[in-house]
């Protein structure tokens, strides 16, 4: 999990918690380090604030859903309904504002944690070392990318599917 939070007190809180729940943490203080260790890493969710210095939290979510559709969590001070409109529109996963139950917290992780996964067995094929992604249309043999045109790639899907029958 990836918290990237304005707040340290609150950053090293929800870590504490969420390792001593048995989750890997790592933390970003502003949202610029957050997207640079959402590229370098690869994480099951993020945990995100809205007040970030130098990239506030609605820019790294639009960013990150460029490209990703990982689970992303809001967890912040603003409660306005149009900030929680404006997070729901930039497709997050959930938002919670503070202050906040770390038990209800716990859970609301678990569920998307657990939708994730469900979607992403839904979004992959794979067959022996072949494994395509059909959201991003991309092919990785051996944990390789392989660059493959659209055709190539509907032609491969095909052959796995019927083999699989």
């Amino acid at each position: 999990i990836l918290i990237v939070q304005e707040d340290f007190t609150s950053q090293q809180l929800l870590k504490q918690f969420l390792t001593s729940n048995g989750y890997n943490v790592d933390c970003a203080d502003d949202g610029l380090e957050g997207i640079h260790m959402y590229k370098e890493n690869d994480y099951d969710l993020i945990i995100l604030g809205v007040n970030l210095p130098n990239l506030d939290g609605f820019s790294v979510c639009t960013m990150i859903r460029r490209e990703s559709q990982i689970p992303i969590i809001f967890v912040t001070k603003a409660n306005t309904e149009e900030d929680q409109i404006r997070g729901f529109e930039l497709l997050c996963d959930d938002y919670i504002t503070k202050p906040f139950s770390y038990k209800l917290l716990l859970k609301r992780v678990e569920a998307v944690l657990r939708r994730a996964k469900i979607e992403q067995k839904e979004s992959y094929i794979e067959f022996e070392k072949i494994k395509l992604n059909l959201k991003t249309y991309s092919v990785e043999i051996d944990d390789e990318s392989v660059y493959l045109t659209l055709k190539e790639f509907k032609i491969l899907k095909s052959l796995i599917q019927n083999y699989m029958l």
